[in-house]
């Protein structure tokens, strides 16, 4: 049983980090559109038996984290640097090369914006439009980034746990993506 202090504790260990100037936090409220699940369910390998499915169809029946490694194409990933990098995202297996059809570049977030951690990701023009509405395609990003980082760091492909912060730039070019 959680004590007082341990609640408090995890309380303020879950502040939430503000956004870089220029950048806002991704949306995490609301649906996705039907182009967004069907996007989600081809990138979690569940088959298309042509019905309709939720984001929770697709969640209790993605592939195991073995399949997931396969399918993107990379045996064994390191930590987040690895995946934002030339051995993960933007490497040259089948998996990653899906990827490169949303992001252009990875580079270090504090190179620009001093005191900031994680990867500055360059977003190809219309990634909005990906699955129609931009917050929609945001949490594609998400899921799939998500994903692999919980297969490659050892978890299920299904946690829920929300291990990294997503921040997108006002003008839609750049996403942050940093560890919690």
């Amino acid at each position: 049983m959680k004590t007082l202090r341990d609640f408090l504790i995890s309380e303020a260990k879950d502040e939430e980090r503000q956004p870089p100037e220029g950048y806002e936090p991704a949306s995490v409220k609301g649906g996705i559109t039907k182009v967004g699940l069907q996007i989600l369910q081809q990138l979690s390998g569940v088959a298309d038996d042509g019905s309709e499915v939720s984001y929770g169809d697709i969640m209790r029946r993605i592939q195991d984290p073995q399949d997931i490694k396969e399918n993107f194409g990379v045996a064994s990933l390191d930590g987040l640097n690895e995946l934002l990098g030339t051995k993960g995202i933007f490497g040259s297996s089948e998996g990653a090369k899906r990827m490169q059809e949303i992001f252009l570049e990875s580079v270090p977030a504090a190179k620009f914006i001093r005191g900031e951690g994680g990867y500055r990701v360059k977003l190809r023009d219309g990634w909005t439009t990906l699955a129609k509405t931009e917050k929609s395609s945001q949490k594609v990003i998400m899921f799939w980034v998500n994903t692999l980082y919980n297969v490659y760091k050892g978890e299920s492909a299904k946690s829920q746990n929300e291990k990294l912060l997503y921040f997108f730039s006002s003008d839609k070019k750049f996403v942050i993506i940093d560890e919690k």
